[in-house]
């Protein structure tokens, strides 16, 4: 599959990245020179779900928005639980990536693959060079059983708060996926943020933390909430 880039999609895929790894490096308080970094793994994750770009459903700048997002609340989910391991402080993107593999995340992205490799083409991107394996999803819901899995964990939500769940996962699948107060609310007599929060104090009860129940319930300030992934990464089932 082909998917025609022009120069100008280029610079706002560029952009994007990059300011994307400035707001994170600042957030998380890494070094200065782990910038560029952070911006190669940012840069690759957004090439690799570009498949996922609708045009009809809006612009590339909000799309790339939207994936640069998810992608640096999961790379600040990961370095926070190594410096939790590490017992805390100041941790460059020089240390291991994980325990089974030791190799800085600096040396497994490749040079060639940065963001000035990109400057000035107006190409046409091979996405299936580009994904040689298919994506695990992100978010996998199944609604029989009222369970979330995320990241590789479950969460069995009670009878009660599950339908808010249900309510942010509509939104994350349409065009729109800000959950305004009233959506979250439903037909219920309890306010939003009431909801919200014990929606995320669910899954902190399930051993997530508050940064990743923040992560994916995430607030849209002036509008209201959303599910902090992105359609292309939640599977669905009965």
């Amino acid at each position: 599959m082909q998917i025609k880039i022009s120069p100008d999609d280029i610079e706002t895929i560029i952009s994007e990245a990059d300011s994307a790894a400035r707001r994170l490096r600042r957030r998380l308080g890494l070094p200065a020179c782990d910038r560029e970094d952070l911006g190669q793994d940012l840069l690759i994750d957004l090439l690799r779900r570009l498949p996922a770009f609708d045009p009809d459903r809006g612009s590339l700048g909000a799309f790339a928005g939207l994936i640069l997002r998810n992608q640096s609340s999961r790379i600040s989910i990961r370095i926070m639980r190594e410096r939790r391991a590490q017992g805390g402080g100041l941790l460059s993107l020089d240390a291991p990536s994980d325990g089974d593999d030791q190799r800085p995340l600096a040396e497994i992205i490749g040079q060639d693959e940065g963001l000035s490799a990109w400057h000035g083409l107006g190409v046409g991107i091979d996405v299936a060079a580009l994904v040689p394996v298919p994506l695990a999803p992100v978010l996998r819901v199944r609604k029989a059983a009222a369970e979330v899995q995320w990241e590789g964990r479950s969460v069995i939500l009670s009878r009660q708060i599950f339908p808010v769940f249900e309510r942010l996962l509509e939104k994350a699948l349409s065009r729109d996926q800000v959950a305004s107060q009233s959506h979250v609310e439903g037909t219920t007599a309890r306010e939003a943020k009431d909801l919200i929060r014990e929606l995320r104090d669910a899954f902190k009860a399930a051993g997530f933390s508050d940064a990743e129940s923040k992560a994916l319930i995430a607030t849209v300030r002036g509008r209201g909430y959303r599910l902090g992934v992105v359609a292309g990464d939640i599977v669905v089932e009965g």
